[in-house]
């Protein structure tokens, strides 16, 4: 089967499809990332192809996927620059 654009859309409609559009959108989001380099893109396409998951291998993937979320909020977080509220807006809490 070839992964056409029409293919794809047509796969993403079933409800059934939520892992297929978490893998589309990550590969797409790596793609992006220079440091997803020829070798990780190859050792992924062996692993989409079928070749084994070790249990050590998928548990240092969840260790190492969890470090990369974490990485990922904090820089968020960062990023996001809550703007002060109005003093109209905020409310005092009165005993």
């Amino acid at each position: 089967m070839t992964a056409t654009t029409p293919t794809l859309l047509l796969a993403l409609r079933s409800p059934h499809s939520g892992w297929l559009a978490t893998l589309i959108a990550a590969l797409d989001e790596a793609r992006s990332d220079p440091g997803f380099d020829a070798h990780q893109q190859a050792l992924f396409a062996e692993l989409a192809a079928g070749a084994p998951i070790a249990s050590a291998v998928r548990r240092a993937a969840m260790e190492r996927q969890y470090a990369f979320d974490v990485g990922m909020a904090d820089e968020l977080a960062a990023a996001i620059d809550p703007a002060p509220l109005p003093e109209a807006v905020r409310l005092a809490v009165v005993s």
